[in-house]
């Protein structure tokens, strides 16, 4: 796991991030939780398959999530 995130207000916005890719249809392939820490850590997260229109795609997540899309990779951090 890496170091935390800055506070609890980001990382509930990067596991809102994370519901969102899984809603959106994408595949989780390994993380998405907080682990068993206390801090505001959260896992580093992957995707596979994301839709082009989905948040994870088109926003920048500033946490520790990654997805490729079209042919492209990318860190998301």
């Amino acid at each position: 796991m890496l170091g935390p995130l800055v506070s609890r207000v980001q990382q509930e916005r990067v596991l809102d991030y994370i519901a969102q890719g899984e809603t959106s249809g994408a595949d989780l392939v390994t993380g998405g939780g907080t682990g068993d820490r206390d801090g505001y850590f959260v896992e580093p997260t992957i995707f596979a398959n994301p839709y082009a229109e989905a948040a994870i795609v088109r926003e920048k997540i500033s946490g520790r999530c990654w997805s490729p899309h079209l042919s492209t990779m990318w860190m998301r951090w």
